[in-house]
């Protein structure tokens, strides 16, 4: 194929090495053809001896140079053919790519887009430029081979095969196609400022500020060592799904002059020196003879790297302000306004952290190992308390839960209804359309295992509730126990999904094992029990309940909270819990397969059969999509798992005629819900932040656990994480 204009050529990648290897071949051929003419003495001539011999000597080490040329040669030859064979592993179905239309995420000297491949959606990085694709598929090289948690994902790389009018790209462009994600700690901070805080929870900076050291410490730690030399808060994208930080890949510094504005925020002072120098040879920044100095940039890595954990913790940037300056009038602020003012109240060790990275002398710095080895090399955080680190739910005060959350689609990115306007979402409503085992009688008793030193205890308890039951107290219903739990992958982006599986027992074998936990089980035996709480441990594993919110229809909606009544066979008697709360039984099943040992239970069901039978509210049709269930939790201090979300009563999916109002939620609960023995009282709180907080301040500890849980998530859900915790942490210090 030959050459197009705009020093665009296109290439094939067999054409490219082709070219490559013809090069080599030529160069060989005319060092073949020298050393044909140079003379192979084995004796000196006689005459002018000295001179001959020195002549000799000299023609002898230009054969051994030549020859040595000729072997480098001939590996190079080898690696260029590798190097086909590994672009074409790499190659990407472009007409997957072109199907919809590529959206311009940035400018430069190398364009970025977003597009979808394979239903994926990913990051296109572009060089219009091809005297820059040697650098590019350098990059493309590294990337592929980078393999870490905190550096982002690479998806392949080719060159384009036909022009894109609209985006001013033309056919042999090469790119490389890159993980998407969509935010970064930039925005993700700007999102979280509110005028009491500018900044992050410390916790969670901790958190992040581990994450970009461990992807730093990955680079810093090849052989050789590669340096970002460009980490700003822009750059390290930020997976809200997750909250896992990920670092932009590297190189893209090696094709942008350093001198650019945003990235001068984050520099440290000696790249400045490397500037001024650049631009008095006339040479772009970043040359090779800079490239070599790897040890120089690891450095400024260090002092970005305090940069950003400042900014993270004050959410303040260096040269706050000064937006529209120039870089020459930046320089003039160098020595005062480059370093965030980092106030005393945030001590510990972040704050020597930050001290240790700006140090102005770079052989002064902390190399990125030991910064990990010294503050981050184990998993605990100095920041949080005892049972946030111990993965119980937790937020302001309420440290007192044993709430462990195994997966949320509503976590710490999520910043609410009420400030994004899209309406809270739950898992697929096929997540719910789950398999029971049925018919297998070991699920409704005494557990078959050899030597179980409960078996007792259980057994006087299981008497208790089966005499209960046949009083009448109780009614011994078949329930529904989780078995299985499979969470969303961490590179999951297009769709959340969990699996659940379940197994038959009784409502009478579920109240004894729990007994058994609560109250024959100290601390250590359930840790001995339960090792890891995200893994289902089928002995104690009973039960498993719907917790749905309510709000009502109405302005300001109102977030209906039920005391259970204090009575004999309540769970929690006198506790405050919210909305409906229902266990899910045989009553849900859809369908029960012809073997007999199989059905499948739908969840969403039971969550409309608890509306219904707690509180007389009717769900019909398309109505049930209203229903959001977001958490997976495991109540730990009683060993119920469960699944939590609400219902907003005004949602348009709601018929008219059943968005319900308190007052009228009030009238029909006081007419006989099927299970009104359950609830003594209804209460309305205006779904407000401030009334709301205060309610739960006031009346937490008459909460059930799940309670707690749900009330929060809730929140969150429309007032955003940030917002919530500010809130609670605001009244707590009142």
């Amino acid at each position: 194929m030959g050459s197009t204009t705009n020093n665009h050529i296109s290439l094939t990648y067999d054409e490219v090495v082709h070219n490559k290897i013809r090069s080599l071949e030529i160069i060989e051929e005319q060092i073949a053809n020298a050393l044909s003419i140079i003379p192979t003495y084995q004796q000196p001539i006689n005459t002018a001896k000295a001179f001959n011999e020195e002549f000799i000597d000299l023609c002898r080490e230009l054969r051994c140079n030549l020859d040595f040329a000729v072997s480098n040669i001939k590996t190079f030859k080898s690696a260029c053919s590798n190097e086909g064979s590994e672009l074409k592993s790499a190659k990407v179905d472009q007409d997957d790519l072109l199907k919809t239309k590529w959206k311009r995420l940035g400018e430069g000297g190398s364009n970025v887009f977003e597009a979808k491949l394979g239903g994926n959606t990913v990051a296109i990085k572009v060089l219009e430029d091809f005297k820059q694709s040697k650098a590019l598929f350098t990059e493309g090289k590294l990337l592929r081979d980078f393999r870490h948690d905190n550096i982002v994902a690479f998806r392949g790389m080719d060159i384009l095969e036909t022009d894109i009018p609209e985006l001013n790209l033309q056919a042999s462009s090469p790119f490389i196609v890159m993980e998407f994600i969509s935010n970064n700690l930039y925005k993700y901070v700007e999102s979280q400022r509110t005028p009491e805080n500018s900044g992050l929870p410390i916790g969670l900076v901790w958190n992040l500020g581990r994450q970009v050291a461990n992807g730093l410490f990955y680079l810093h730690s090849l052989k050789p060592g590669v340096s970002h030399r460009d980490l700003n808060p822009d750059k390290l994208l930020l997976d809200i799904r997750s909250m896992r930080v990920k670092l932009s890949h590297p190189i893209i510094a090696l094709n942008q002059r350093m001198d650019s504005f945003y990235n001068a925020r984050w520099t440290a002072p000696e790249i400045w020196e490397y500037v001024d120098e650049a631009d008095e040879l006339n040479e772009e920044v970043l040359d090779d003879q800079y490239h070599s100095d790897e040890v120089f940039f690891l450095r400024a890595d260090i002092y970005s790297y305090g940069q950003v954990i400042a900014y993270l913790l004050t959410g303040e940037s260096p040269w706050q302000g000064h937006h529209t300056a120039s870089v020459e009038n930046l320089r003039n602020f160098i020595e005062k306004e480059n370093k965030v003012n980092v106030p005393e109240k945030f001590g510990g060790p972040l704050k020597q952290i930050i001290e240790a990275c700006r140090e102005e002398n770079p052989e002064k710095r902390p190399t990125m190992q030991e910064l990990i080895y010294n503050y981050f090399s184990t998993d605990s955080n100095p920041y949080q308390s005892d049972a946030e680190s111990a993965e119980f739910f937790c937020c302001g005060f309420l440290n007192d839960t044993k709430m462990f959350v195994a997966d949320s689609l509503v976590d710490e990115s999520s910043e609410g209804y009420f400030k994004t306007k899209e309406t809270p979402q739950g898992y697929p409503a096929d997540c719910f359309v789950c398999e029971v085992e049925v018919g297998n009688k070991q699920y409704n008793g005494c557990p078959r295992e050899e030597n179980w030193p409960y078996e007792q205890k259980y057994k006087e308890y299981y008497a208790h509730f089966r005499q209960a039951a046949l009083d009448k107290k109780i009614a011994d219903n078949p329930t529904i126990a989780l078995k299985h739990l499979v969470t969303p992958r961490e590179d999951e982006e297009e769709r959340q999904e969990i699996l659940l599986k379940f197994r038959q027992s009784t409502y009478c074998h579920h109240r004894a094992m729990r007994e058994v936990w609560m109250k024959v089980l100290d601390d250590s035996k359930r840790a001995e029990v339960v090792p890891c709480k995200s893994v289902i441990n089928k002995t104690f594993s009973t039960s498993f309940g719907l917790h749905v919110a309510v709000l009502t229809a109405e302005s300001p909606p109102k977030f209906i909270f039920a005391r259970r009544a204090n009575r004999e066979g309540i769970a929690t008697p006198g506790k405050f819990t919210c909305g409906a709360v229902e266990s899910s039984s045989t009553k849900d099943y859809k369908k029960i397969d012809e073997s007999g040992k199989k059905a499948f239970v739908d969840l969403v069901q039971t969550a409309v059969r608890g509306l219904e039978e707690k509180l007389r509210i009717e769900l019909k049709g398309d109505d049930v999509q209203a229903i959001s269930l977001s958490t997976v939790y495991l109540e730990y201090d009683t060993h119920e798992w469960g699944l939590c979300g609400f219902i907003n009563l005004s949602d348009h999916r709601i018929d008219p005629s059943r968005r319900l109002t308190f007052d009228q939620l009030g009238s029909r609960f006081s007419a006989g819900p099927k299970d009104k023995f359950e609830y003594e009282e209804l209460k309305a709180v205006d779904f407000t932040l401030p009334t709301m907080v205060e309610f739960v301040r006031e009346n937490y500890h008459n909460f059930a656990s799940s309670a707690k849980l749900v009330v929060v998530k809730v929140l969150q859900s429309f007032f955003g994480v940030s917002a919530v915790e500010k809130a609670f942490q605001s009244y707590k210090d009142q």
